[in-house]
């Protein structure tokens, strides 16, 4: 994780800079994207006029990053606009040592049902 601390950038350039790392991934939420540029998720817990402006719950899940999909993102770039007095953690866990931890009996993996097709689940 790199923190580069009072930055304001337009979306433009977030794109921009995102690109140096490889190709970008739209995400399959597409209500929540940013208007006029689909290549940003917009991650908020704001309401207006009784609608959330962005995903609200993108804590409750480690794959708001859609580090699910069959090739995943090599990673996800946040730009806070606004952020809690505390709480608010961005987290992340190091899933190459916990494949690298896991016994060879538990890395059989099965398909999960879901209703939702752009959420493709395996249990392990």
């Amino acid at each position: 994780m790199v923190v580069f601390r009072d930055q304001r950038i337009t979306p433009e350039q977030h794109i921009a800079f995102s690109r140096r790392f490889g190709v970008l991934q739209i995400h399959v939420l597409k209500q929540f994207l940013l208007a006029g540029h689909p290549e940003i998720l917009i991650v908020s817990n704001i309401i207006e006029n009784g609608q959330s402006i962005g995903l609200g719950d993108a804590g409750k899940f480690w794959h708001s990053d859609l580090s699910y999909k069959e090739l995943p993102s090599l990673g996800s770039m946040l730009h806070a606009q606004e952020l809690p007095a505390e709480g608010g953690d961005t987290l992340f866990a190091d899933m190459h040592k916990a494949w690298d931890k896991a016994r060879r009996s538990t890395m059989r993996c099965s398909p999960v049902p879901s209703t939702l097709p752009e959420l493709a689940l395996a249990r392990c």
